[in-house]
């Protein structure tokens, strides 16, 4: 991952995107070249917003509360957002994995992953890759090339990382991850945010 410039604190919106786009964002067509984004996360309302607050230098966000008064901010349509789908088709981190920058790992990790207590290691969903083999495969292989080994459930859809990996992880992620989200990192690796911001 590169930093913007010559600010030490400033790092590309493509990583952000990268990372997020394969978690619990998603993205809408709504028209023959544009598309809106939906930020939405009803366990960690907090980093809903302070993920909210990264991207509305870039994009126009409307507060919506649905009928069962759950929160979500979508976007206003954008041609950017609808080349962003083409991509991220059915969230997949495969793209992400490619390049697999540490803010990318970060939001990825900080979206899906799960920290298990006692074996102290990453477990990630993959649920709507359930039964697909050569999907599972490229994602696999993609993270090997990054040095992020982890086993692949192909019936179940659950990634599950090697301790060693976890470890390696949370090395290249821990300043990006947020004070809210603390608890998906290693103990040790906590409390060790460094605020930043985002550029084209």
């Amino acid at each position: 991952m590169l930093q913007v410039g010559n600010n030490p604190n400033v790092y590309p919106l493509k990583d952000f995107l990268y990372g997020t786009l394969c978690g619990d964002s998603n993205i809408e067509i709504k028209s023959e070249t544009t598309a809106r984004l939906t930020v939405q996360d009803n366990n960690n309302p907090e980093y809903m917003e302070w993920k909210v607050s990264k991207l509305s230098p870039f994009f126009k966000f409307h507060k919506k509360v649905r009928e069962n008064g759950l929160v979500a901010y979508v976007s206003e349509s954008t041609e950017e957002l609808y080349s962003l789908k083409q991509i991220f088709h059915n969230r997949t981190p495969l793209p992400m994995l490619i390049t697999a920058s540490p803010l990318s790992l970060a939001l990825w990790v900080a979206d899906d992953g799960y920290l298990q207590p006692k074996a102290q290691r990453y477990e990630i969903s993959f649920a709507r890759f359930v039964g697909d083999e050569e999907m599972c495969e490229k994602i696999r292989l993609a993270a090997r090339r990054h040095h992020l080994d982890f086993s692949v459930n192909v019936k179940s859809g659950i990634i599950v990382f090697t301790k060693f990996s976890t470890e390696f992880l949370n090395q290249r992620i821990y300043r990006f991850v947020p004070p809210c989200m603390n608890y998906k990192l290693l103990e040790s690796y906590r409390g060790k945010y460094h605020d930043f911001q985002l550029s084209r």
